[in-house]
């Protein structure tokens, strides 16, 4: 039962779909009516037609459809095979030689049924049926809110492998009332997500949380998409809110700009506020301060989400409090709020362009004739254009050629991806084969609970199901009912790197980095300098996911399959690096990169024998 209360007459078109029955069809197969309203795209339009995942449609080749009476409007009937279990389809409608709907954005889902149906019409790039104003006014009942806390705590309590790793039970119990309490009154669609993200940040899991890219288009557009977010980007040092681009009318934030207060409350207070919200393992707050910077790059940053929620501007507008550090004075101005499309287009406008692509984040020079250095801002490889690996094997081939005897590697602002890049990246630096034994795998469940199933989803249907795979650990684990093998051997690759490495590290390296910072330093595979990694040396929660939707708030959560635990006891802490720094007020004023210049530093030091 749908419990989104609605204040106007209005339908939720991306979970609820109108269906008619206009004739029978055999027992296992659907046939499905789609209709795209393409008024909105101006310019001539060719080859309208759809795409999606399950025969015959696919995501390689466009369903061609038809505009029968010149309204605008094409359709097309498509027929389906039905899975015993049912079948979730994900499409999106295209035109031209190919240009997709909804880029960069989640997939239209549909819950493919037995029978025929016709769909209401949906509007090329949208999955919305309101404006932004009546967005505000959906709300969500306690009958439907409640229902979505059952499904909630039973996913967590039955799935997460990490629930009680740095929460004890009794604790977590406490945590689970408080979210029901809240959950027994109407609340709107941003409430009950700031609600879910308070409740999710208490299990201190850096895999948890209600994943900003996975989430509904209601709440996208309820949460994420709105014009609340400051008109500037900044970074935090020694939790001072430093200004860095400036895309507001006043001037007087373009240099050297602190932000003392907004809205009256102290920056202090602010991330007071918001660390507890933010993913992170354990206690290892660096990552969450890390979190709560705004670089204005990629779709969503965890300060532009979470604190319109917490401090919403007034009136469209947010009051600043400012010490300029260039005039030494401090002074009040008010800043009108902006969302995050219109930040990046003026940010691109005035300092130039941003990083279109993930290669964009990878970067390889020479700094002298003795030392190259090797940016990799992002493990997310399978989003890269380029061949990565041939992309390594090329610089490694380079660093040989022209006698390269210093390489600084900086994975700085690196939250992970791919493990494979840190293990071929590893590969160039070792002489010889690497053996690495670190820890052993637990999971929480042998099959999902069908009170649970309806609701979660993933990339590998064979997550749900792993009877006969996992053997029980006898106090309500389970491991691989096959003798996993829990040495990872790295192999030596060519050609094979045999000057000094440097790897430059900071508080973001928390998932696929944080191991290559943990066994960097372990097997002295390079000086690790900068601050504390994220991440947490008690073992993260990740390797296979559920993505759990909320069927009433539509509020999606990420739960983490599989602990990884050390097999001996380790402190709830990152990796310290070989030589420890932090960024002080000073270098940044003075635009200083220390982290680089310590580097460079030991470089031309004295070797010790």
């Amino acid at each position: 039962m749908q419990h989104v209360v609605f204040r106007l007459y209005l339908v939720v078109c991306m979970s609820m779909s109108l269906t008619i029955a206009w004739g029978q069809v055999d027992k296992e197969s659907c046939t499905y009516r789609f209709s795209v309203d393409m008024t909105s795209l101006s310019g001539q339009k060719s080859n309208i037609g759809i795409r999606g995942s399950i025969p015959p449609l696919s995501w390689e080749e466009t369903f061609p459809m038809a505009d029968e009476n010149g309204d605008g409007i094409y359709t097309i009937e498509v027929s389906f095979d039905l899975a015993p279990s049912g079948s979730e389809l994900e499409y999106k409608f295209v035109h031209g030689d190919v240009n997709w709907e909804l880029d960069g954005r989640a997939n239209r889902r549909l819950k493919l049924t037995e029978g025929s149906h016709e769909l209401e019409i949906q509007r090329w790039n949208s999955t919305l049926a309101f404006t932004m104003e009546e967005i505000n006014d959906i709300t969500v009942d306690p009958a439907g809110l409640q229902q979505d806390f059952q499904i909630l705590k039973q996913a967590l309590k039955s799935l997460h492998p990490g629930l009680y790793r740095y929460v004890d039970s009794t604790t977590m119990e406490v945590h689970f009332d408080e979210l029901e309490a809240q959950f027994s009154r109407t609340l709107s669609i941003k409430q009950s997500y700031l609600y879910i993200s308070q409740f999710l940040g208490k299990i201190k899991c850096g895999h948890t949380y209600a994943n900003f890219w996975n989430q509904s288009e209601l709440v996208k557009a309820a949460v994420l998409n709105q014009s609340d977010k400051l008109p500037f980007t900044f970074r935090l040092i020694e939790r001072r809110m430093l200004v860095t681009t400036n895309e507001s009318e006043e001037k007087r934030l373009d240099e050297n700009a602190e932000v003392k207060a907004i809205n009256g409350v102290a920056v202090e207070e602010i991330l007071a506020n918001l660390m507890p919200i933010v993913k992170a393992d354990g206690t290892n707050d660096g990552k969450r301060l890390n979190d709560l910077q705004i670089h204005g790059i990629g779709q969503y940053e965890s300060f532009d989400v979470y604190f319109p929620l917490l401090i919403p501007p007034v009136e469209g507008n947010y009051q600043l409090e400012i010490y300029d550090h260039n005039r030494k004075e401090n002074f009040t101005t008010t800043v009108k709020a902006i969302s995050r499309e219109q930040r990046k287009t003026i940010i691109a406008e005035k300092y130039g362009p941003l990083p279109q692509t993930y290669d964009e984040w990878w970067e390889f020079k020479l700094i002298d004739e003795r030392t190259a250095y090797l940016k990799l801002g992002t493990f997310v490889v399978w989003k890269m254009e380029m061949d990565w690996q041939a992309y390594l094997k090329n610089v490694f081939s380079e660093i040989r050629d022209k006698g390269i005897e210093h390489l600084i590697i900086d994975i700085r602002g690196n939250e992970g991806g791919a493990d494979a890049v840190g293990e071929v990246l590893a590969g160039y630096l070792l002489a010889k084969p690497l053996r690495i034994e670190d820890s052993s795998d637990k999971l929480r469940y042998e099959v999902v609970p069908p009170e649970v199933a309806p609701f979660v989803q993933t990339w590998d249907l064979a997550f749900k199901d792993l009877r006969g795979k996992v053997k029980p650990l006898g106090n309500g684990y389970y491991t691989w009912a096959k003798e996993q093998n829990d040495v990872t051997v790295v192999k030596p690759l060519k050609p094979h790197f045999r000057g000094q490495t440097y790897l430059l590290v900071d508080a973001a390296n928390s998932s696929a980095t944080f191991f290559l910072a943990k066994q960097a330093k372990k097997y002295g595979l390079a000086t690790l300098i900068g601050e504390q990694t994220g991440g947490n040396k008690q073992g993260i929660n990740g390797g296979m996911m559920f993505f759990v939707h909320l069927p009433n708030s539509q509020i999606e959560f990420d739960i983490p399959l599989m602990n990884f635990a050390p097999k001996n006891p380790q402190p709830d802490e990152g990796i310290f690096p070989n030589v420890e720094l932090k960024e002080s007020l000073s270098d940044f004023l003075a635009d200083r990169d220390v982290y680089l210049e310590k580097a460079l530093e030991l470089i031309k030091a004295p070797r010790k024998h």
